[in-house]
């Protein structure tokens, strides 16, 4: 656990010069932090461009602005009654082009391994420090890798497509992903000042960012600027991300009156009032503000999809872990957790498999012999399949290697439950012991040194293995290798193949 033994920021200490001047950050026990570094900057829809030059030193003391999402449009993104995942909120503004980095090796030339991190909440929310975990401290402290977190332009303002409007507009369908490529761009002008590699770089992130890391693998303008790649809770499926922002656009200026000669109206209409204006747009196409943001592929800038276009050859080299969880979107809810009677398991199987629940417990006994049975009633039926394809159609087209994963911890929270999305953020981030409900004597801290340890490795050699853990081999079709983390670390072979048979039906 965390314990601050010494604080240091002085007026000259400790100081890193970038390509746009010189930043202040602080000393916080052994690792130097620097937020909110601005790696651009952009005009409402469009590209980001070199940040602004400065002279003198520069605070980098605390986040930058977080993109507004549309925040005035869905509840508030404070946990409401989840433990689990606790989120915080920050100031927000539209430019929120910056970063944060947590680092063992300022002022030296020791060059770590760099592991940037793409945030959740599709193409449409969150930001880099929505969620306690994102914190970059631990995995920093504990492992002497440099941790990168990316904000960048979401929803309305990274994916609204406006390019039937304007060559002007061409790009404004990706703009969020664009950032990005600014962003790893940054890093590789400029890292060394902070004690990392740019000859090794991992991208990463976890759902919506798992989306973002395999979006990158699919644009050239990325190629080079990292070198690994983990894919969490964020594998795309053929006929699923389909960027629909195109229709919402048309909507929007028909609404508005707006054509060719005065769309550039919408460049300095307030926030708030283009926000609404969008929302009814995206109420009249029957849609909901989280389905309607993708990038949009073009053919040269954005590929698409790897599961509709295949993986672009200059990826071929780029190892991958890739992963889920293993109740994602289906928990039982957390009420039905508190009496666990064999009537009550029996009771929640049927309640979703109906006639199929005896061959789904029996099935799930099989791949996963020491969890409650009970479980079966939760296992995700989306995301698994979904990582089974993707990993399968990349080993038929790319030879690095790759690594599969299933997280199955199970929190002591109300007697017990099972960790679904976003809930292994905080062991990949070795955070988890700050988060109470989920500490378990003798396991929580195991879990969250195997995981953490496990992507640092990978970030290091390319490899997940190290010590403490089971050898974690390749995935192959054939063999399907994946490591479980959870209350028992195993690695699995063909461990839920029939699992997923009996899970056809549905």
């Amino acid at each position: 656990m965390r314990e601050i033994k010494k604080f240091v920021c002085r007026e000259d200490y400790p100081v890193a010069e970038t390509g746009e001047g010189r930043y202040r950050g602080f000393l916080d026990g052994d690792v130097f932090c620097f937020r909110g570094l601005a790696y651009a900057k952009a005009r409402r829809f469009h590209e980001p461009e070199p940040a602004d030059p400065f002279d003198g030193i520069r605070n980098a003391l605390d986040y930058g602005p977080v993109d507004p999402g549309m925040s005035f449009c869905v509840r508030g993104s404070v946990s409401e009654d989840n433990p689990l995942t606790e989120r915080r909120l920050w100031y927000k503004g539209e430019n929120s082009l910056n970063l944060n980095i947590w680092t063992r090796s300022f002022g030296t030339a020791e060059k770590k391994p760099v592991m940037v991190w793409m945030h959740g909440g599709g193409f449409a929310f969150g930001n880099t420090l929505d969620l306690q975990s994102y914190d970059g401290w631990e995995m920093c402290h504990s492992y002497d890798v440099v941790v990168v977190t990316v904000n960048h332009r979401l929803n309305m303002s990274g994916f609204l497509d406006l390019s039937e409007f304007g060559e002007q507009y061409a790009h404004s369908g990706i703009l969020g992903m664009m950032d990005l490529v600014a962003a790893l761009r940054w890093v590789q002008d400029n890292i060394e000042a902070f004690g990392g590699d740019p000859g090794n770089v991992t991208i990463y992130g976890q759902s919506g960012g798992g989306k973002k890391v395999t979006a990158l693998m699919q644009m050239p303008a990325a190629d080079g600027l990292y070198h690994k790649a983990i894919i969490q809770s964020g594998v795309m499926r053929a006929g699923t991300f389909c960027n629909h922002s195109a229709r919402i656009a048309r909507l929007l200026a028909k609404d508005l009156g707006l054509k060719g000669n005065n769309i550039s109206r919408l460049e300095k209409m307030e926030y708030e009032e283009l926000g609404a204006a969008v929302m009814k747009a995206i109420e009249a196409a029957g849609m909901n503000a989280m389905e309607v943001w993708a990038p949009a592929p073009d053919g040269r800038e954005y590929i698409g999809n790897p599961m509709e276009t295949g993986f672009r050859k200059e990826t071929a080299d780029i190892p991958l872990i890739v992963g889920s969880c293993l109740a994602e979107f289906d928990p039982v809810p957390a009420g039905d957790k508190k009496l666990w009677d064999a009537d009550r398991k029996q009771a929640l199987l049927l309640r979703r498999f109906g006639e199929h629940a005896n061959a789904v417990e029996t099935a799930f006994e099989d791949a996963y012999p020491w969890m409650d049975p009970a479980y079966a009633s939760c296992v995700d039926l989306s995301v698994r399949p979904a990582v089974i394809d993707f990993l399968n159609r990349r080993k038929k087209e790319a030879a690095a290697p790759v690594y599969n994963y299933l997280f199955a911890y199970e929190a002591p929270l109300l007697g017990g439950q099972l960790l679904g999305h976003n809930g292994d953020l905080h062991f990949m981030f070795h955070n988890a012991l700050y988060i109470p409900a989920l500490w378990k004597a003798d396991i929580t801290a195991r879990v969250q040194d195997e995981m953490a340890g496990a992507w640092a490795a990978f970030a290091k050699t390319g490899s997940p293995n190290g010590e403490g853990l089971p050898l974690w081999e390749e995935y192959e079709e054939n063999t399907r290798m994946c490591m479980i983390f959870g209350d028992r670390t195993v690695q699995g072979k063909n461990h839920d193949r029939e699992l997923m048979k009996v899970f056809h039906h549905f």
